[in-house]
């Protein structure tokens, strides 16, 4: 790409302020990761070009929400045709649900995927009921035989749905996915993800878009808001919350971490990614406000990027202190040296970039659950 080749996308910023909401222009300069923005309404520059570390052109897609110097900006179009033309055919989106039978193992489905190149836009835990099971099983194998079987396979009480994208994202699925029955997979394709984590017949683990009109009619019913709320799968007793941080989540990441929270007997019992603005990140970090240096910086960290919220389930109480003691100190520096296994001294960076925040009081633990999967899942 040139020096001079930019992407153009129509981004909105809600001022608190003044109560409204403020659409730009925003020029992506791939070839340095330099920004620049333009006010179409006052028609004068707004950001100058400047250079940006944190962000590379596949955070911009439509739908994403981007922390510019302390301004979260949600992406609602590409602003030119060649934007338009070129990223419409090099990210394309669809969908994956992984199935209850696997959903102990979605954190390593997540990292294959990754691995892949696919970027994770969106991430819900629901509850399959069989009519919705029913309706994407309508949108992408019609009336077949098998149609009971395939409903069946997607129905229980803890899926994990997922947008992703990559360049022809349809076809790219269909190929690490395997066909549809197991022992078929296992036969042809045995290191493909239906192969590994499926358990016999259509229990394969993975449900896949046919097609880019599927898809796009898929993603729209699963995280549609309604959908959202009516089929939480939050049980907000003997539980804590554990979050993804948006450095981890940008970093690759998600899955790596889910499946150490697995592996060491914790069951995550709901999960979402979110954008949250600076009001809401510092109202959810207000306890730390007074008493942690980098508080300000906390706050920058949770409002940068997409990040992924979870509710971590234990089968009696003490579930709060057990899990932060698995998480380890804030300081990776210093866990890496108490506590070599723990998700920061594996995952993290710094005091701020370190991987995971989780609740630290044993009375907020339902606290700080409820203002993702209720407060939170009500009001975006």
């Amino acid at each position: 790409m040139s020096a001079l080749e930019r992407m153009c996308f129509l981004v909105e910023w809600f001022d608190v302020h003044a109560q409204l909401t403020r659409q730009y222009q925003l020029f992506f300069y791939e070839s340095d990761n330099s920004i620049e923005m333009y006010d179409p309404k006052q028609k004068r520059t707004f950001l100058k070009r400047t250079k940006n570390s944190e962000l590379t052109l596949a955070d911009f897609h439509v739908g994403a929400a981007v922390n510019v110097y302390a301004r979260q900006l949600t992406v609602v179009d590409y602003g030119d045709e060649f934007t338009r033309s070129k990223l419409s055919k090099t990210m394309e989106s669809a969908l994956v649900v992984i199935k209850p039978d696997a959903i102990e193992k979605a954190g390593e489905i997540i990292d294959t995927l990754i691995s892949h190149g696919f970027v994770i836009c969106k991430m819900r835990m629901l509850k399959m009921t069989r009519k919705l099971a029913e309706d994407l099983v309508m949108v992408s194998a019609g009336a077949q035989p098998y149609f009971n079987d395939l409903v069946s396979s997607l129905e229980g009480p803890r899926a994990m749905a997922l947008e992703v994208m990559k360049s022809s994202a349809v076809s790219e699925l269909e190929r690490i996915t395997g066909p549809s029955i197991v022992a078929d997979a296992r036969a042809s394709q045995p290191s493909s993800l239906r192969a590994q984590f499926g358990h016999a017949g259509y229990k394969n683990g993975i449900h896949i878009s046919a097609d880019v009109k599927s898809a796009k009619t898929e993603i729209a019913k699963l995280f549609d808001n309604s959908v959202k709320r009516e089929l939480r799968t939050a049980v907000f007793k003997n539980s804590t919350l554990a979050v993804i941080k948006p450095h981890a989540v940008h970093s690759g990441l998600t899955g790596k971490i889910l499946t150490s929270i697995a592996q060491n007997g914790y069951k995550i019992t709901d999960a979402e990614s979110y954008y949250l603005d600076r009001v809401n990140a510092e109202e959810f970090l207000e306890v730390y406000k007074t008493v942690v240096p980098e508080y300000q910086k906390m706050v920058d960290q949770l409002s940068s990027g997409p990040l992924i919220a979870l509710e971590i389930t234990g089968p009696e109480e003490g579930i709060v202190s057990e899990f932060r003691e698995f998480v380890g100190p804030n300081d990776p520096e210093l866990g890496r040296k108490l506590r070599p296994k723990s998700l920061r001294a594996l995952y993290g960076a710094d005091k701020v970039k370190n991987a995971i925040h989780c609740t630290d009081l044993e009375e907020d633990g339902i606290l700080e659950v409820q203002f993702f999967f209720r407060i939170m899942a009500n009001t975006v």
